[in-house]
């Protein structure tokens, strides 16, 4: 728990893979157990105003409606997809859903008495994690409380081991190495605690103090040891497996030319240039999801905003050969530049 003094998915990270979410958070991961959890810990009274930062589907934002039916709740996402879903399991209930980024809430200050998130800050880049911290306290009425519920460092050697692989997904670097109370402290929030611990079939989680391992029986232990294989299978699919590449067009004026679609992703996500020409990449943003609206390529320190439906042109010369990366402003989406 974060109490503030006186004085920031598509979800799985590819929108493919939304359909798989709601089912994997339960079934797999202790959703109902630990979300529960997080409510008790909120202590939510009547009339109170809840904010659920990356809600998602919606599923803990249903839950605090029903476990606190006279508080005010918002669920707010940067994916309109997610959102989608979220409306369509909550008709009839008296929720506000809103779209916007972690790292800019669209709100005023002093707003909130609860912000409470779950398995979204570690969506986040580094810098957008704190961020989203400053933002957080920034909405909060004094005497407000964060309560937020991630990924965190391994305690056990199994846990250790899992989070070899975990570290790879998504920007759970951060977390892993325990820097979330950290971030959470530097922004001005006091009473900063882990309150407990939960093993899934990922990875540990804290939130936030009394810290308190759950014992695993041997049903919950062959389902995390499922839980390796499938996350070693996916680190291999996304990071390590052959991918398609495409090599750049030399234009009439001498410059290497790609086009490249952005929806769900990168298409095409690896591009093979030649170093000292000039590299011409005109980008058509195909959806409406806020993460994807700007693209960033941090090693030539050039970036770009991506209106919906408009073709943006991006243009550098690479001098040395390599493998640069590029990625949208929330790192979920990612691509590849080769320099040859």
């Amino acid at each position: 728990m974060s109490k503030k003094s006186s004085r920031y998915i598509p979800a799985l990270s590819f929108g493919w893979l939304t359909p798989l979410y709601d089912p994997l958070l339960k079934w797999g991961m202790r959703e109902d157990t630990f979300k529960r959890k997080l409510i008790q810990r909120a202590n939510i009274q009547p009339e109170m105003k809840v904010l659920d930062l990356g809600c998602g589907t919606g599923t803990l934002t249903l839950m605090l409606k029903r476990a606190h039916p006279e508080a005010e709740d918002t669920g707010m996402d940067g994916d309109p997809q997610v959102l989608d879903i979220a409306r369509e399991k909550s008709r009839s209930t008296n929720i506000q859903w809103d779209e916007g980024l972690a790292s800019s809430l669209p709100y005023p200050d002093s707003v909130f008495d609860r912000v409470v998130t779950s398995l979204a800050i570690h969506h986040l880049t580094t810098d957008d994690k704190r961020r989203a911290f400053i933002e957080i306290y920034r909405v909060l009425k004094p005497r407000g409380e964060s309560h937020v519920l991630d990924f965190g460092m391994s305690h056990s050697s199994l846990t250790r081991f899992m989070t070899t692989y975990m570290r790879r997904l998504e920007e759970t670097a951060d977390n892993i190495h325990g820097l979330i109370p950290l971030f959470i402290t530097e922004v001005g929030f006091r009473s900063v605690n882990e309150a407990e611990h939960f093993v899934t079939i990922l990875v540990r989680y804290p939130y936030g103090g009394l810290s308190k391992e759950h014992n695993m029986s041997n049903l919950q232990i062959f389902v995390v040891l499922s839980g390796i294989v499938l996350t070693i299978l996916i680190a291999w699919y996304f990071w390590f497996a052959p991918k398609a590449q495409t090599r750049a067009a030399m234009s009439e004026s001498g410059a290497q030319e790609v086009a490249v679609t952005v929806k769900g992703g990168y298409t095409p996500d690896v591009i093979v240039v030649q170093k000292g020409r000039p590299v011409r990449l005109t980008f058509t943003r195909q959806e409406s999801a806020a993460c994807s609206e700007k693209v960033l390529f941090p090693d030539f320190n050039q970036s770009a905003l991506l209106p919906e439906g408009e073709q943006v042109m991006l243009e550098f010369t690479p001098e040395k050969p390599g493998e640069y990366g590029f990625q949208c402003q929330m790192g979920m989406l990612r691509g590849k530049l080769i320099v040859e």
